[in-house]
């Protein structure tokens, strides 16, 4: 636990050490005099998911997993002959 007349604790983005602000207004590393107000965006999950995705537009109109309806694949369990007799086979010696 730090003490509380030290200040704010801070860890440098930029290299990485930690320190207190010394309960100053101005916030300075003193190893390499980055600002931490200037750090960038940590971002969390969501963005990272979205960078991975592809920047294209998806058709509104067409929902995700519509199939080409143009092709003659029977529905399953459709047109499924019953009738025909499977022939059995007989093992030899």
């Amino acid at each position: 636990m730090g003490k509380p007349d030290w200040g704010k604790r801070y860890t440098c983005y930029k290299c990485g050490k930690s320190f207190y602000d010394m309960n100053k207004p101005e916030v300075r590393c003193p190893a390499c005099g980055a600002n931490p107000a200037k750090a960038p965006s940590r971002g969390g999950v969501k963005s990272k998911i979205q960078s991975l995705l592809p920047k294209e537009e998806i058709d509104a109109e067409s929902p995700i997993g519509d199939t080409d309806d143009d092709h003659d694949t029977p529905p399953v369990g459709g047109d499924i002959d019953t009738e025909t007799e499977i022939p059995e086979v007989s093992e030899e010696p």
